[in-house]
């Protein structure tokens, strides 16, 4: 048995039809990325076509698509557990830090060409959600399906959040995501049709409550364990804004339809403009 580190990997082995496609998805999106910022750059006509929507002029100038993948690359980490040289779990992560949701209700304004005021709300409830718990969607393939989940209390993998001190939280709540919108496969394209999603939310304090990350931690980790394998995913993070709100505690927060949790860099550069 080899276990991963986050310094050096072992050699990955021939790769799974599943692993195949995403491999060939990704390298299709960042040709596609290139391709994309080179016509935005050149004033693509598709850019000119989207300004002369009606309420789209609002957006010209703005941060467009491709700010918004390079967003979700920066927050969004990977991890393989191996078994004898074999991938047991591939498993991408995304945190969704208050920055990412700043981005991403831009984004899914943008696809939408919400008005200013919609756009103001949906900010506004995606920096709640971001002041009452830590969320991270999570993207999981495994080579046994009975070992690809997350629920229950015989789940095979426990999920915890560790903030920069070492303290560490369990899930508050482990959602399956039974059937993907379009909405979120088209603003999360690394997702596999091959992969089991999960949306995991995390309490704001520690168990000593204390929060769990404090203003000025450099770092995050969510750390995947089970009977065999274990491994880390680990996020950078920004230094703190002056108008950073403080964790908030809603006693709402464990009123969510749950699946039971299972067992007990450097910061993005603002985005350039979209043309």
């Amino acid at each position: 048995m080899v276990e991963p580190r986050l310094n050096g990997r072992p050699p990955c082995p021939r790769p799974r039809r599943a692993e195949r496609s995403r491999a060939r998805r990704l390298s299709a999106g960042a040709c596609g990325l290139l391709l994309a910022t080179a016509l935005l750059s050149g004033c693509a006509p598709s850019a000119a076509k989207h300004a002369s929507l009606a309420g789209y002029d609002q957006y010209v100038g703005k941060p467009g698509e491709p700010a918004y993948l390079r967003l979700l690359e920066h927050w969004t980490g990977e991890l393989r557990l191996y078994d004898r040289g074999t991938t047991t779990l591939l498993l991408h992560a995304t945190f969704k830090h208050r920055d990412f949701r700043r981005g991403w209700s831009h984004e899914y304004a943008r696809r939408f060409i919400l008005p200013a005021e919609d756009r103001a709300l949906l900010t506004e409830r995606e920096e709640a959600d971001a002041s009452r718990f830590h969320e991270v969607l999570v993207a999981a393939w495994a080579n046994d399906t009975k070992r690809g989940h997350f629920e229950g209390d015989d789940a095979p993998w426990a999920l915890r959040l560790v903030g920069q001190s070492g303290q560490s939280v369990a899930p508050l709540v482990v959602t399956l995501i039974k059937r993907p919108t379009t909405e979120l496969l088209s603003l999360n394209p690394h997702i596999d049709g091959h992969d089991r999603l999960f949306l995991v939310k995390f309490p704001v304090l520690a168990p000593d409550g204390s929060p769990l990350i404090a203003p000025r931690d450099g770092r995050v980790l969510l750390q995947v364990a089970g009977v065999l394998h274990r491994g880390e995913i680990e996020w950078a993070l920004p230094p703190p804004r002056p108008d950073a709100a403080p964790p908030v505690v809603d006693a709402d927060e464990h009123d969510d339809e749950p699946v039971s949790g299972g067992p007990a860099s450097e910061p993005i550069a603002e985005p350039s403009p979209e043309g």
